[in-house]
């Protein structure tokens, strides 16, 4: 189900929301909100996360072997199962959905940051949506 990041009614594929005329278009595998609801701090809000986002990706705080071991660890934990659904909100640099879709193909993620969804958008096979959207992989 798609859900309109504006009035939280549900949309169809076409991503059109007939309840408050919101639309997004689809970009490939990338779904783009249009933002016409957004406030001018909203936008700024938005763009300077993606700043942040990018900054991430080159320059992480984080090591990838620690986030490795975290993701591995949290899947474990949950004993997932190959007909199980997952969701991840915030998705950062892919750690979690990459270890989750080894498991199960019913994986969902969300994120703010273009620029955390474009760097899954690998040849691995995974696909993503972008800031008002969501998208299984």
């Amino acid at each position: 189900m798609i859900v309109c990041p504006c009035c939280r009614e549900e949309i169809s594929e076409d991503l059109v929301c007939a309840t408050c005329g919101w639309k997004g278009k689809k970009d490939g595998q990338i779904w783009n909100c249009m933002r016409v609801h957004l406030s001018e701090i909203e936008e700024r809000y938005v763009a300077d996360y993606d700043i942040c986002a990018q900054g991430a990706l080159t320059a992480p705080s984080q090591e990838d072997s620690f986030l490795e071991k975290q993701a591995q660890n949290i899947l474990r934990l949950a004993q997932l199962k190959s007909t199980d659904a997952v969701c991840e909100i915030g998705v950062g640099r892919g750690h979690f959905i990459r270890h989750a879709l080894k498991i199960t193909s019913n994986v969902t993620g969300v994120d703010i940051a273009v620029p955390h969804l474009l760097a899954l958008r690998g040849g691995d096979g995974t696909r993503c949506a972008s800031k008002c959207g969501v998208s299984s992989f």
